[in-house]
């Protein structure tokens, strides 16, 4: 039977051990208990927000079917082949690296809008980096930065990142590997603008806030801001109300995405 990744055995508290020594490991490791101590599952309520989301959700597919029937078709070809060769090679680990987010839109938005960059936060097995660099190297254009945080209770983590992303997708692909605070700032240094946000990193309230706080200057007019698991909590909800957004939200696999543009 698989384990996930983030189960407790003699095997990772070694890793963690080992993990901690490192300085930029142990203070991503501090600052996510801290939030966990300071916020909790209370102090945003992820009841208030799933009915939010229930409330204001719409169809994915028919959002996208309206912007363009043929490259929708496509988007989902294209998604259902990442998730069988995906499956294919994950069968063969004894981890469980969790799911992907919507890959099948994101391959959608990037075929559609050709951005030329595109920036995602939360990569684990790379479902949704595989769409996204797939749908890149079909329009002859673009680059991916992701920010990842590796999972320090598995020997040598850093393997396991974006872990069935084919190798023939990765000149496309910068990838940082010590959490949002510090790769965020990486990536702006590299890059004017960012066409193309997907957030799927740190799901507390404080941790979506200080992102976006860094990433929105940067955004081009009418960049795409796609942000998983808004269900957790309101952040989404109050983001969106603050800035007077129009956002949509979609319910996938059971799970609710907040979809806005910049």
């Amino acid at each position: 039977m698989k384990r996930r990744a983030w189960l407790g055995n003699r095997d990772s508290v070694f890793e963690i051990a080992k993990s901690f020594m490192k300085p930029a490991v142990r203070e991503e490791m501090f600052r996510k208990m801290l939030i966990r101590v300071r916020e909790g599952k209370a102090t945003y309520s992820s009841q208030a927000s799933a009915a939010w989301c229930r409330e204001v959700a719409k169809s994915v597919e028919g959002f996208c079917d309206a912007m363009n029937s043929d490259l929708w078709r496509e988007s989902l070809a294209v998604a259902d082949c990442i998730r069988d060769t995906g499956n294919a090679k994950l069968s063969a680990l004894d981890v469980d690296l969790g799911g992907g987010g919507h890959y099948p839109l994101l391959y959608f938005f990037v075929r559609y809008l050709r951005p030329k960059v595109v920036v995602e936060t939360g990569v684990a097995a790379g479902f949704s980096t595989a769409a996204i660099l797939t749908a890149i190297k079909a329009n002859g254009v673009g680059h991916l930065y992701s920010s990842e945080f590796v999972y320090f209770r598995l020997k040598n983590p850093e393997k396991y990142v974006g872990y069935i992303v084919d190798d023939e997708l990765k000149s496309n692909w910068t990838l940082f590997l010590e959490g949002d605070r510090r790769n965020i700032p990486k990536i702006l240094a590299a890059v004017d603008r960012v066409d193309l946000l997907h957030y799927d990193s740190d799901k507390s309230y404080s941790g979506r806030r200080i992102a976006l706080k860094l990433l929105t200057p940067r955004l081009s007019k009418g960049a795409p801001v796609v942000m998983d698991d808004v269900q957790d909590n309101l952040f989404f909800r109050d983001h969106v109300e603050r800035h007077d957004l129009n956002a949509s939200v979609f319910e996938f696999w059971g799970k609710y995405l907040g979809m806005y543009y910049a």
